[in-house]
């Protein structure tokens, strides 16, 4: 159950940012086209592009012109231990399964 809630909310974050980045891709065509149509046209949209890359919690950071985006990613495994109750009930189990066959 735990993981199957942990996949719903991984794939509700990815449909999300999915979203969020075809709006992005959206904003950026439009702007490139009105680059293309009109010289001298600047980024009207700039601030908005930002705010929807860090509203995801991306770590963007602009070398030579060129934007790398970083996301950590954190994957938490359970490991089940059994108690002493629970191993011996499991015990208690075998010894009566020996009696009946």
């Amino acid at each position: 159950m735990i993981g199957a809630q942990e996949y719903r909310a991984l794939d509700d974050r990815y449909q999300k940012l999915r979203a969020q980045l075809t709006t992005f891709g959206g904003l950026f065509r439009s702007q490139l086209d009105r680059i293309r149509n009109v010289p001298g046209v600047k980024f009207d949209f700039e601030s908005n592009l930002n705010q929807l890359l860090t509203s995801e919690g991306l770590e963007i950071s602009v070398v030579n012109g060129i934007a790398n985006l970083v996301d950590y990613r954190e994957k938490v495994v359970e490991v089940p231990i059994q108690d002493a109750r629970t191993k011996h009930l499991i015990h208690l189990l075998a010894v009566q399964m020996r009696k009946y066959f």
